[in-house]
């Protein structure tokens, strides 16, 4: 940081709009006029407590502490060091980062201190690259045509990044080392494979590659199609495991329609890469898929925070109907309102690729705008495959009492039962008496919170209120010296914290929540987000009212001081200090009752 000058920081700081970057990843409600809000996305919450202020430029989450500016959220949230988020953001904000010139050995340093993530990424960069070139040279003729007859156009093609690898075991390896880049981190991150007799090959042979990219835009992984429908190995193959890729945190396609989810307040979660494509490319942006797998409680935690309803859309056969009914229930134990787009049964197979190429963009946006809550789509279906007799309604109500039990809200489970009671012919009561055992645990878990342990401190409003007015308004600080309010706190961490801020103004630097935030200690960052949160504007004479009060608890204090040592030993000297303390405390109570 450095070799940064910190005014080049604050520029940079001061032109990226921190609710549009961090909107990216959070949907943020606006909470005031320059507050926004969402659910905090470092730790699991169902109700939003993670704030956003853009006239502050800071964030702060009320449940785990979490607090920083737009550069520290994107460090922690993207894993990644300091210069590389500020050139990123510097690019993004037009600002030109200085680049010290180098010495052979300081350049030799600098590639030895580059971590392995960076070297890894570097990898799946180049191997990305050389499938793009290769899907658009002689051999990717057939996996161009292939692509055509799905109906995937070029600017398709483009936004995600697909690419060709072609037949052979060693042209990917062969391109590596022709760019010096070393097969033994290729093995790492599943691009080379190693046999039984310990001889490398690509793993990637005459298919069309679907690129997994991360959430600054980095590739992490790979999807794949076979292209020879004759071949006997697997259909769709994705990266292993890896230090880059892990399948339960990614969402195929997210990268392209984050800012879609944001606009919309809603995702279209499908089950597979191609329905991905074929929504994106009729018009329907909104559209990901799991990798490979089921969509899992990592996965709904990341959608959770960018959306407010996720609609499930997955293939009408019986192993979509089952993938659905397990997204519904996941969803109900998230807290996320799901909703369920279901295509027509036919005789064929239907997925939304074909679905949406057979019918058009307009039909497929009306299911997906029309369709209904999830729960009450999950208890229908529930009850309408429920055989009228005693053992079937029986079966039926254990069938649903997970999801039932998953709903948090009493009335809203109630209201369900309701629902469900009605379609099966039943008295609701039965429906409650099979869920009986279940309940209390649940609403017991739901109202439970934890509490920080030890002892809380307790800090006086006015000397948070006074930092945060200085930080809102430096030329306040003049006022508060004048008073020497340095000398009026009664907590000795506030009254440093003051001091910094102080020292930061006087030496012509930006005081910043972010920094008071991470220099203060723990217990005291939620009162001080509170502060710095509030809209109040800075003024004279708010900045007056807190160092009135403060000057009046500490002569109370001082009053109580010097009783408790008068009670002890009367003198007249104890007496007099009393007196004056008294008239004093009481000449301040007259002025604030004058502004009152």
């Amino acid at each position: 940081m450095g070799l940064i000058p910190e005014d080049k920081i604050a520029e940079i700081r001061d032109r990226t709009d921190i609710v549009q970057v961090i909107g990216e990843q959070v949907a943020l409600k606006r909470a005031g006029g320059a507050n926004w809000k969402g659910l905090c996305p470092f730790h699991d919450e169902r109700t939003p407590s993670f704030n956003v202020n853009s006239a502050r430029q800071f964030y702060h989450c009320f449940g785990c502490r979490a607090s920083g500016d737009v550069i520290r959220f994107k460090m922690d949230f993207e894993k990644r060091d300091f210069m590389d988020v500020l050139r990123e953001l510097a690019q993004r904000a037009g600002v030109e980062l200085p680049e010290p010139a180098r010495t052979p050995e300081e350049r030799r340093a600098a590639a030895d201190r580059e971590t392995e993530r960076e070297r890894l990424l570097r990898l799946t960069e180049a191997a990305c690259s050389y499938y793009r070139a290769q899907l658009s040279g002689p051999r990717g003729a057939r996996a161009r045509a292939y692509l055509k007859s799905r109906g995937i156009g070029p600017e398709t093609e483009e936004r995600f990044r697909l690419g060709y690898a072609p037949e052979g075991w060693d042209n990917l390896q062969q391109h590596f080392l022709a760019q010096k880049l070393p097969l033994a981190l290729a093995e790492k991150i599943g691009l080379v494979g190693v046999s039984e007799r310990g001889k490398r090959y690509d793993f990637f042979r005459d298919r069309i590659m679907l690129p997994v990219i991360g959430r600054s835009g980095e590739v992490v992984g790979f999807g794949s199609r076979l292209l020879d429908p004759d071949a006997k190995d697997r259909k769709y193959v994705n990266s292993p495991e890896s230090t880059l890729y892990h399948k339960k945190d990614q969402l195929y396609g997210l990268h392209a329609a984050r800012e879609a989810i944001r606009k919309r307040g809603r995702v279209v979660v499908v089950e597979g890469n191609f329905d991905v494509l074929a929504l994106h490319q009729a018009g329907l942006d909104e559209a990901v898929a799991p990798m490979g797998t089921a969509l899992g409680p990592d996965q709904l935690g990341l959608l959770k925070r960018m959306a407010q309803t996720v609609v499930l859309l997955f293939d009408a056969d019986a192993a979509g109907r089952k993938a659905t009914l397990e997204a519904i229930e996941l969803c109900a134990r998230g807290g996320v309102e799901a909703r369920v787009a279901t295509l027509p049964q036919t005789g064929e197979k239907v997925d939304p690729d074909s679905f949406v190429r057979s019918r058009g963009a307009e039909v497929m946006r009306a299911l997906i705008d029309q369709a209904p809550p999830a729960i009450e789509h999950f208890l229908d279906e529930v009850a309408a495959a429920a055989e009228p007799s005693v053992p079937g309604r029986v079966k039926a109500i254990q069938q649903v009492k997970g999801l039932l039990l998953a709903v948090d809200d009493p009335t809203a489970r109630e209201l369900y039962v309701r629902h469900f009671a009605d379609r099966i012919r039943v008295e609701p009561r039965l429906v409650l008496q099979g869920l009986r055992g279940g309940i209390p645990a649940i609403m017991k878990t739901s109202t439970t919170t934890e509490k920080p342990g030890g002892a809380q401190r307790k800090t006086a409003p006015e000397e948070v209120k006074l930092i945060a007015l200085l930080l809102a308004k430096p030329p306040l600080s003049g006022q508060a010296q004048e008073f020497d309010a340095g000398a009026l706190f009664a907590d000795a961490d506030l009254a440093r914290l003051y001091h910094m801020v102080l020292s930061q103004i006087s030496q012509g630097q930006r005081a910043t929540p972010s920094a008071l935030l991470e220099a203060a200690p723990a217990d005291l960052r939620t009162v001080l987000a509170e502060a710095l949160l509030d809209e109040e504007p800075a003024t004279e004479q708010a900045v007056a009212d807190c160092l009135l009060k403060m000057q009046l608890r500490r002569l109370t204090d001082e009053a109580a001081r010097l009783q408790k040592e008068y009670r002890a030993a009367p003198s007249r000297e104890l007496a007099e200090k009393l007196t004056e303390v008294a008239r004093q405390r009481d000449a301040l109570l007259q002025k604030q009752g004058d502004r009152v």
